[in-house]
């Protein structure tokens, strides 16, 4: 049984979906705003995150993050939003002037990484309850008119071709191969 399982008590299928649907809750607050208000993200996969529970209730209250070297910004939204100015090397791999960069770097760090391990360490992917619950944690930032809609949202999402990567010698330049997305899982449930 996998440690999460063990650790938390999470013998029935029940407990696995209350336990992911407040881990969900408190990790897209956590997250989508930074990236939805200020085209900031986060590297939020498990080898970069922390999570932060309660030691006398258990509950999640939230995350420490570490490893900065990972993170994307949008220098013009950034700038545009918070009182900083961005002072960086030019040419640095943090920085872009695609949006869609930002949201994608989120999306396969945190849904593609980080919560398809914790879905299925719950054993909610193959039922797709747990795609229908971390979805609809999403959807509370990320709504069909979101500018990152068209990236979070689609059918198909492009996922990091890491062999392709390895075999062109390719470290901060990225090649994807579009694969299907794990958070229409859950529409598709919801349509039986």
């Amino acid at each position: 049984m996998p440690l999460v399982r063990v650790i938390f008590h999470l013998d029935t299928e029940q407990k696995c979906i209350d336990f992911l649907t407040r881990y969900s809750e408190v990790a897209c607050a956590a997250f989508l705003p930074p990236m939805l208000k200020h085209g900031f993200c986060f590297e939020a996969h498990g080898q970069n995150t922390l999570a932060r529970f309660d030691r006398h209730t258990g509950q999640l209250i939230g995350f420490a993050i570490r490893d900065f070297g990972g993170i994307r910004i949008h220098r013009e939204q950034f700038e545009s939003t918070t009182p900083f100015k961005l002072d960086v090397l030019p040419g640095s791999c943090i920085v872009t002037d695609d949006i869609m960069e930002v949201y994608m770097k989120l999306f396969h760090c945190f849904i593609q990484n980080h919560m398809n391990r914790l879905v299925r360490a719950l054993d909610l992917h193959y039922s797709r309850k747990g795609w229908t619950v971390v979805r609809k944690a999403v959807e509370k930032y990320i709504t069909a008119t979101s500018p990152a809609a068209n990236a979070w949202l689609k059918e198909t999402v492009p996922l990091k071709a890491f062999l392709k990567m390895k075999l062109a010698d390719k470290y901060r330049d990225y090649s994807y191969c579009e694969t299907p997305n794990v958070l229409a899982l859950a529409e598709k449930d919801e349509e039986k």
